[in-house]
């Protein structure tokens, strides 16, 4: 789901549906081998140049997850892990997939909720150094894995990285 957007952007995707999620979620439950973990694996997003001319432009673009925790007292959503900004050259014909490399963090706590959004980010061809526009998603499907006592389980497709209770 888009949040947001500002400045100047061009085409992109972000691969975030229910049988294709846009971030994995591993939930290994406390036992003989853990004292119980999440970690959130984040699918890179699809991001063309801006088409700005007649003939094929490039342009450099990056893209940024964010993942936050639900803090159940207040209800309210904290930041707790934020990835460094991913940059790649792209056209307005190619895109820039970021040779695929997602985003990994990492959790000692089994019984949180996490969310993520994703930004990505399209830089001025005359100063890479200044961003001309970005856009903000919402991550709206996880793919929850479960691992308890050497087993794997597949569990469902959720709206929130949530442990089970």
């Amino acid at each position: 789901m888009e949040l947001g957007r500002e400045g100047l952007v061009g085409r992109h995707r972000v691969v975030d549906m229910h049988d294709s999620a846009g971030a994995s979620c591993d939930i290994t439950l406390p036992g003989r081998e853990s004292l119980g973990e999440t970690s959130l694996y984040v699918n890179a997003p699809i991001v063309f140049a801006r088409n700005r001319t007649p003939a094929i432009d490039e342009q450099l673009v990056g893209w940024q997850a964010t993942a936050s925790a639900l803090d159940e007292s207040t209800n309210a959503w904290h930041v707790v892990r934020q990835s460094d900004v991913a940059q790649e050259m792209a056209s307005d014909d190619l895109a820039s997939y970021f040779h695929g490399q997602g985003w990994m963090a990492e959790f000692p706590v089994g019984r949180a909720t996490y969310s993520v959004t994703l930004e990505m980010f399209w830089y001025d061809p005359s100063d890479p150094s200044q961003i001309e526009g970005r856009v903000t998603y919402a991550v709206e499907n996880y793919s929850i894995q479960l691992h308890a006592n050497g087993e794997d389980t597949y569990l469902r497709t959720a709206s929130v990285c949530h442990s089970p209770r």
